[in-house]
């Protein structure tokens, strides 16, 4: 307790005496306002102790020169703090610390340990003056003390207390010691002068290298400007979903080598980069389930889940492009940790973490099944005791990602506990206001000549076209004891197999699958159907289901489609609506 007391008071007192907060004082300068802060607080101390006593005793020859010096101090503490750094003043101020010495010497100061005293004054005087000059004066002074100790006793004014034998003592105790402090003072400064070099020739090579930087970054800055105008002119053009996701990738790193690019020529590298401005609707299940397969194949196999809260809307606005390279940025240092012989298993979590009227809040969750806490410190030469969250970061080398998250005022969290590693970051978005469920009247139209047969929702079979695990399992779910079979394929090829072997009674098929995708088994059935006049109804399961796209579902054949992702409420009554209509 008493330790909690004194520091802030010892730390109040000595910040009395500090200047460095001075602006207009170099480190130097500082150095020397403060150390002449403290002799003089100390000296004016003394001397006025001294002369209050001596006043008390009646000694008028040591009470007038003790009381002078301090009156001459307080003069000192008078002055304004930029005025001390001035010659005249230090010149001043050495004059008082001079005649003080003299003053203590001649009357053994308060304890009459003269000797002792004097010898720390060319400590002081290097230290006020700089090194040549407190030399000289510190010679000066020794010599002038030993010439006034030959004079004959009875005519000094002030008798010294001290022998011949004790002054000579104290002489070449005073000149060892004045060696000694030239010598530390001296080696000090050669130190320091080292550093200066070695720092400046830092500052030459950091110059030097963002120089490079920034002509490297000149070099590349057109390059990946043709490839953002490119990729802007095919977008234009009629690309399927699969396309359009594959251009939305190479624009994503596209936009994220321009910015790390930005951000290495500036010469404030620490202030974050606005990511540009990209605002469209998305489908937030499309993307992050196009983003996982692009991994599909080699780091994590099959072994990947995306799961979406009820209350998380099918539609949302924002920076899609922002927010698919924060997901390849962070799969892409998950996978660093990944082998042939050991895959990992993602699971992504959305959830709702906020909303206000448009404006909503989502919150991820990566959870890497498999991806312990010693297998990350068996990769990287990082000593195992430092969980805290930027050595993760570091660890991945997501300083980036880190980054964009926070320029949306959010911040990436990642922990390694329990077998596994989960990561946590926060996003802000725009509710779309879209109908989740669709049926096209148009493709109604162009179907009049089929006949329909339909049946109750507990009678009917149903073959799911769809590569992805996630919603087949929802589907199940959803499903499972309301239809009376449900029959899932990985491909359109497999399911308009099964569908000449078999009778269904609704086709749900996903417009984006390997092999052959929904579209295209969707025209297969109906040419199939012509000879028997029947059609089995078909629901699209979709992402993007913009006018261009429902135009492209009616020319197919397809009756209805729904947007991913679905709640079970959404999915059970498209379902109901084309049986039981």
């Amino acid at each position: 307790m008493s330790y909690m007391i004194i520091e802030p008071l010892i730390m109040r007192v000595m910040s009395f005496f500090y200047s460095g907060k001075d602006e207009k004082f170099s480190a130097e300068e500082s150095l020397r306002v403060t150390f002449c802060n403290v002799c003089n607080a100390l000296l004016m101390a003394n001397c006025f102790v001294v002369g209050m006593i001596s006043l008390f005793s009646d000694d008028v020859w040591r009470c007038v020169p003790n009381l002078v010096l301090t009156c001459g101090y307080l003069a000192y503490f008078m002055l304004p703090v930029s005025r001390r750094i001035s010659q005249w003043v230090i010149n001043f101020e050495m004059g008082l610390i001079t005649v003080t010495y003299v003053v203590m010497f001649m009357w053994g100061g308060i304890g009459g340990h003269a000797g002792i005293v004097i010898i720390s004054y060319p400590f002081v005087s290097m230290m006020i003056q700089g090194r040549r000059t407190g030399v000289i004066n510190s010679v000066l002074l020794v010599v002038g003390l030993r010439i006034y100790s030959l004079l004959p006793y009875d005519i000094q004014p002030v008798p010294l207390r001290l022998t011949q034998v004790e002054m000579l003592t104290m002489c070449l105790i005073y000149m060892a010691c004045l060696f000694v402090f030239y010598t530390a003072l001296r080696g000090y400064a050669v130190i320091v002068n080292k550093l200066n070099e070695r720092l400046n020739l830092l500052g030459e090579q950091a110059a030097a290298k963002d120089d490079t930087i920034r002509r490297l970054t000149q070099h590349l800055q057109s390059p990946i400007d043709n490839i953002n105008r490119t990729i802007t002119l095919m977008n234009r053009a009629g690309l399927d979903d699969a396309q359009r996701d594959n251009l939305s990738t190479i624009y994503a790193s596209a936009q994220t080598m321009a910015q790390t690019l930005h951000e290495a020529s500036r010469a404030d590298a620490d202030v974050p980069v606005a990511w540009p401005a990209d605002d469209k609707p998305f489908s937030l299940y499309t993307l992050l389930n196009n983003t996982l397969s692009i991994f599909s194949d080699g780091l994590f196999g099959k072994r990947y889940m995306v799961v979406l809260s009820p209350d998380v809307p099918t539609g949302l606005n924002g920076n899609s492009v922002m927010t698919k390279q924060i997901f390849l940025n962070l799969l892409n240092a998950v996978g660093r940790f990944a082998t042939h012989h050991h895959h990992l298993s993602i699971k992504v979590t959305v959830t709702l973490e906020n909303t206000i009227f448009d404006a909503i809040t989502l919150r991820f969750t990566i959870d890497v099944a498999g991806l312990t806490r010693a297998r990350l410190y068996s990769n990287v030469d990082v000593v195992a005791t430092d969980d805290s969250n930027d050595q993760f970061v570091s660890m991945f080398q997501l300083h980036q990602t880190a980054r964009m998250i926070a320029n949306s005022g959010h911040q990436l969290r990642i922990d390694a506990d329990n077998g596994r590693t989960i990561a946590t970051f926060a996003l802000p978005f725009r509710i779309v206001h879209e109908s989740v469920e669709k049926i096209d009247t148009h493709a109604q139209k162009h179907l009049r000549h089929y006949t329909a047969v339909y049946k109750p929702m507990q009678q009917a079979r149903l073959l799911v076209a769809e590569n992805n695990t996630s919603t087949c399992r929802i589907i199940q779910m959803y499903l499972a004891g309301r239809v009376a079979d449900i029959t899932f394929a990985d491909n359109g090829r497999e399911a308009l197999r099964l569908f000449e072997n078999s009778k269904y009674d609704l086709v749900l098929a996903d417009t984006q699958m390997p092999v052959m995708d929904g579209l295209q088994m969707a025209r297969k059935i109906r040419e199939a159907e012509i000879a028997t006049g029947v059609q089995t109804p078909i629901i699209a399961i979709t992402a993007n289901a913009d006018a261009d796209e429902v135009e492209r579902f009616r020319r197919a054949g397809i009756n209805s489609y729904i947007t991913k992702p679905f709640v079970d409420t959404q999915l059970l009554s498209a379902v109901s609506r084309i049986l039981e209509n």
